[in-house]
């Protein structure tokens, strides 16, 4: 069984087609846009927010459905060895990532989004091990910026070293 992504990106497709929305697959939205969240935990239902898009006379719905790809594991691995972190840690750190290999090919989130005067507005579900895959890369950029001697206090969104960036 893969996962409940699935189902949901199969009736997220059938919904924009079923609204008479113009669908524009697209990669996901990053942080640098003015983005306001839909709350998916108390209002799973993607129909409810299409329903507002629809209110508001919405015509094109940007949607993302993304796979996750084991190199990305690989990577952080390397990132890690070359940037001098203890052996240990690395050994720590290559049997947590270890535990997500058996998740290549899955989906790992799925995103709508329109804009609507001046602001994106999302939709975004991920899977749970994805939103702790993502938390162990944040834990991974806290050390690879340290290593690195980078002190910057700038709390601005963005990357990481890694090149991801957390939804949490």
């Amino acid at each position: 069984m893969k996962n409940d992504l699935e189902r949901l990106e199969n009736q997220v497709s059938q919904l924009l087609k079923d609204g008479g929305f113009a669908e524009f697959k697209s990669e996901p939205r990053g942080p640098d846009m003015p983005m306001i969240h839909w709350d998916t935990e108390n209002y799973p239902d993607p129909a409810t927010f299409l329903q507002v898009a629809g209110q508001l006379e919405i015509k094109l719905v940007c949607h993302s459905a993304d796979v996750f790809h084991v190199a990305a594991l690989d990577e952080s691995i390397e990132a890690i060895r070359k940037a001098g972190v203890a052996r240990e840690e690395i050994r720590e750190f290559e049997r947590e990532l270890k535990r997500f290999r058996g998740y290549e090919g899955f989906l790992c989130d799925v995103e709508l989004s329109f804009d609507f005067e001046g602001r994106v507005y999302c939709y975004d579900s991920q899977a749970p091990w994805y939103d702790e895959y993502l938390e162990l890369m944040d834990r991974i950029d806290t050390i690879l910026d340290f290593e690195d001697g980078d002190d910057d206090d700038d709390p601005s969104p963005g990357p990481g070293p890694l090149g991801y960036f957390s939804r949490n």
